[in-house]
């Protein structure tokens, strides 16, 4: 006899956030079917039961009519059409996951602010992957209709053969995934700062290796179609130290990622004292949490996590994985710090407890649970 709700997921642009809560279900007998849109940048078969991409949001939102789900879990960078239409017109719950809250963020683009807004204030359950809702809510004074959970990502726990690690004992190499906006094509976002953090890293003899998100692999493309390079193309021209790499689907990510000693979460600009005119409210980014935190632990590095990030230093703290670091970590000596981390085997066998401990299948049931009470 079944005994937990009916679910689909449903996103028009899909991160790797849906693909780590189905493998969670899944392996808590919740079968999900995805929905989407736009292509994925996973393998949908290893997360979910099936998996249909959709022409537009009308085929979409008929699909999931016709599978009569009890709950459709929505989600969207900001807030889109689709989910929308799936709130006003189809006949289940809804929960509305969202990678930021942005109305607090960034500045501008009030229709975005609105979409989310209404979503927020609207759905019948709200899925938080970090602590920013309730710093939203109480600033914005909104009241959601519906109940609330903060579910981080976690890590999928995924069975993985490790590479053996490049470079030996003489060599550091440390890695960074996801956004790091290119300044010269969006000063705005100079806050970000992880040139400035790359020439630091290289200069003192690191090897540094980036790999962009979707995104930031357009704004790379646009940049170099445009200018014929960007800052980071020069860098890796100039030291070879530097290492700029390709967008990655995930699953070859994660494997790449394990070759390299440490992640890094760094709060960016404020390490070189660069004033950050893109974020609205100062406050948010302490409530924040990275993706890239889990991958890191997935692939089994050391990670880097500036004291200031203070949602993502619980993580540190409860599960004893990682370094906890100020702002001036990396100026100098890093070389030194970095190789006395590494070669502490102890910290290895803390982080593989870490990931084992971190699996999302270990916490889904909190997830299961609250399909089960809308």
């Amino acid at each position: 006899m079944r005994n937990h709700p009916k679910v689909i997921f449903i996103v028009e642009n899909a991160w790797e956030r849906p693909a780590k809560l189905a493998f969670g279900l899944r392996e808590n007998g919740v079968p999900v079917l995805l929905l989407h849109i736009l292509p994925l940048p996973f393998d949908a078969k290893l997360y979910f039961d099936y998996s249909i991409q959709c022409n537009n949001t009308n085929e979409c939102l008929e699909i999931a009519r016709r599978l009569k789900p009890e709950i459709a879990h929505i989600f969207s960078y900001t807030g889109d059409q689709t989910c929308i239409a799936v709130l006003e017109s189809l006949d289940a719950k809804v929960v509305f996951d969202y990678k930021d809250v942005f109305e607090n963020i960034k500045p501008g683009n009030p229709e975005v602010h609105d979409t989310q807004r209404m979503l927020i204030e609207k759905a019948n359950g709200l899925c938080c992957r970090d602590r920013q809702m309730e710093l939203y809510l109480r600033v914005n004074d909104v009241k959601p209709r519906g109940k609330m959970i903060i579910f981080p990502d976690y890590c999928y726990g995924l069975p993985m053969q490790h590479p053996p690690k490049i470079g030996g004992d003489d060599e550091i190499h440390v890695v960074t995934i996801g956004s790091f906006l290119v300044e010269q094509c969006y000063p705005q976002y100079s806050a970000h700062g992880w040139l400035e953090i790359a020439k630091t890293i290289v200069n003192q003899g690191i090897h540094f290796h980036m790999y962009p998100s979707g995104y930031v692999q357009n704004v790379l493309n646009h940049v170099v179609n445009q200018l014929g390079d960007s800052q980071y193309h020069q860098l890796a021209r100039e030291n070879s130290f530097f290492h700029l790499h390709n967008k990655l689907p995930l699953e070859q990510l994660l494997s790449e990622l394990s070759q390299y000693d440490f992640g890094l979460l760094l709060l960016q600009g404020e390490i070189f004292g660069i004033p950050d005119n893109y974020m609205l409210d100062q406050d948010s980014i302490k409530y924040g949490c990275s993706t890239r935190m889990f991958d890191y632990i997935e692939a089994g590095l050391d990670v880097l996590i500036q004291d200031s990030l203070l949602y993502q230093a619980t993580f540190l703290k409860q599960y004893n994985f990682g370094q906890l670091v100020d702002k001036n970590y990396i100026l100098e000596n890093l070389f030194e710090k970095l190789k006395k981390l590494k070669l502490d085997k102890e910290r290895h066998s803390q982080i593989a407890r870490a990931r084992k401990n971190m699996a999302i299948g270990n916490h889904v049931q909190s997830l299961i649970n609250f399909y089960s009470s809308l």
